[in-house]
């Protein structure tokens, strides 16, 4: 006889990830009287990953390997194929959950039928558990706690920083039928984009108790979205909902428009700052990036006098593109065979002269 389905699916999506994952599982096997299961799903780790996850002895556990990596956002997307709860937590391997964390936020959708999911704050926590920060970033404040129209925190999500902590979410597993699943073209920004996906069309709830510890350290995927990077992701993130959602978004192209005067904006703001403190890479980052968003009907041209770089800035950008000019001649020489029969004319002429001759 097949088992009931369980309450709530905890899924913790693993990847080398043995330094924190203990005190994960039991952070989330202490959660108290609360129907659960807890999916190890491990996207092919080389480290003791798999062994520690074995390691735990409960029934509530259920063991799940890839021989191949699928990569962050397609090892989300086999958490929701395997769970089989009402509800669906994506957890991180290197994050805690503090006590009661669970029931929360189940007798809020229990509660709210018409919420999507629901999120809490975090508390934010360094490599050995010390505290940073009392909140998650971009913090929100006694306005946004309960239950609030998918409306509000759409905008919220669109024209400001993903204030939903991803290890924080309890979904809706009904949400994820209709919706579908991450969305594989966003590697850093798969669960932002599904937030404002959500809020499209349910309710959102929140509560203002820090009921998760997230860890910041130097292995963290995270690092990977910083800067001028983690600019183009957000952006597409947004534009790939009004692209999706358009219908049932009001004004989403005039929306379009706004999100790409403000990041056109913010990229060669942050072009010019980095440019003047001498970091011309970064620089050159978020002037790639600034590009990225032109190209509608009444985008921002980015002219010379309005951008106002360094003259510094301007010439790296002059040297590195006659840089890559030269490095495609040498590339294309050397692989010539003209190039090849005289380096081997070389080799052959150096070893009849034998040792001690140039």
């Amino acid at each position: 006889m097949k088992p009931a389905a369980p309450v709530l699916s905890v899924c913790i999506p693993t990847y080398n990830g043995a330094a924190y994952l203990a005190e994960a599982m039991k952070s989330v096997l202490e959660q108290g009287d609360i129907d659960l299961e807890l999916l190890m799903v491990d996207d092919a780790s080389t480290d003791a990953t798999v062994e520690i996850a074995r390691s735990f002895d409960d029934q509530r556990i259920r063991h799940f390997t890839s021989e191949v990596n699928r990569g962050l956002v397609g090892n989300w997307n086999r958490c929701i194929e395997l769970a089989r709860g009402t509800y669906l937590c994506i957890f991180h391997q290197d994050d805690v959950m503090m006590p009661g964390n669970l029931a929360a936020k189940v007798d809020l959708l229990d509660r709210n039928p018409r919420a999507g999911l629901v999120h809490s704050n975090v508390l934010q926590v360094g490599p050995r558990g010390e505290l940073l920060s009392e909140w998650w970033s971009p913090r929100l404040g006694p306005e946004d706690v309960g239950v609030q129209a998918g409306a509000t925190v759409l905008d919220k999500l669109l024209h400001g920083g993903n204030a939903v902590c991803a290890p924080s979410v309890i979904l809706r597993r009904a949400c994820l039928e209709v919706l579908g699943p991450f969305d594989g073209r966003l590697p850093y920004t798969a669960d932002w984009e599904m937030w404002m996906r959500v809020a499209v069309f349910f309710d959102v709830g929140y509560l203002i108790e820090p009921l998760v510890k997230y860890r910041r350290h130097e292995g963290s995927e995270t690092l990977k979205f910083l800067g001028a990077n983690g600019l183009e992701h957000a952006y597409r993130a947004k534009v790939l909902v009004l692209d999706r959602c358009g219908k049932d978004i009001p004004g989403a192209e005039h929306r379009k428009g706004q999100l790409r005067r403000q990041y056109w904006e913010f990229a060669v703001h942050s072009a010019r700052l980095h440019g003047e403190r001498g970091d011309y890479r970064e620089a050159c980052r978020y002037l790639r990036a600034a590009e990225t968003f032109v190209g509608g009907e009444g985008d921002p041209a980015p002219a010379a006098e309005d951008v106002r770089l360094p003259a510094a800035l301007v010439e790296l950008e002059q040297v590195r593109a006659e840089l890559d000019r030269v490095r495609g001649r040498v590339t294309a020489m050397e692989s010539s065979k003209f190039w090849k029969l005289r380096r081997a004319w070389f080799r052959l002429t150096r070893a009849l002269r034998g040792p001690g001759h140039a």
